[in-house]
């Protein structure tokens, strides 16, 4: 193989070139963020770490039932062991500025829960979140479901997929096994980096 000369100042250029490129790459892993894949953590949701959230559900009685799991689930995981700061405004009590809007509703066969974007700010990111529950399930699935599927259509509104931890881990069968209801030390430490 025959040998190339090239003479210095080319290699020079050359290196240098190589140098910037370099640079160029190890600036845009340190400022651009990692894909959401890399750590389930997707969309930051929330403007700040001041939550406010209210019920929207006109039929007392699931009120009552889903209150019972909203509230501690807010209070007890995402107030107690994050540096979110929760505030429950009355039932109804909700403005447009509300963080968090729940309620129960028939949803599709196999979907216990889901979590939307009623807001997109003007720099794309989502806000005010509307979380819903199937109502079809308030006195078919046990207790421990419910304290499940609000860590997790919650934790949708705070940014989290799917992942295969703690509250946030899918697929999940509310008939068949135990659910944990609770947050990882992984995903706080995510709230806690955001907001």
């Amino acid at each position: 193989m025959p040998y190339h000369y090239f003479p210095a100042g080319t290699r020079q250029r050359a290196a240098r070139w190589a140098a910037c490129i370099g640079t160029v790459v190890a600036l845009l892993a340190v400022f651009l963020p990692a894909p959401a894949s890399a750590h389930s953590f997707g969309l930051r949701k929330m403007d700040n770490h001041a939550v406010d959230f209210a019920s929207d559900e006109d039929n007392t009685d699931h009120h009552l039932y889903w209150n019972h799991f909203v509230h501690f689930q807010q209070f007890d995981q995402y107030d107690a062991r994050t540096d979110l700061a929760m505030t429950e405004l009355p039932r109804w009590g909700w403005n447009s500025f509300t963080d968090i809007v729940w309620f129960a509703t028939p949803l599709a066969p196999g979907v216990n829960g889901d979590e939307m974007c009623r807001l997109v700010r003007p720099d794309g990111l989502c806000d005010r979140a509307v979380v819903r529950f199937d109502e079809d399930l308030t006195r078919d699935i046990p207790g421990y479901a419910g304290f499940f599927l609000v860590c997790h259509e919650f934790g949708h509104a705070y940014g989290f997929e799917h992942m295969g931890e703690a509250c946030m881990r899918d697929p999940w069968n509310p008939y068949v096994s135990q659910a944990d209801g609770t947050l990882s030390d992984h995903m706080i430490g995510h709230i806690n980096a955001w907001y």
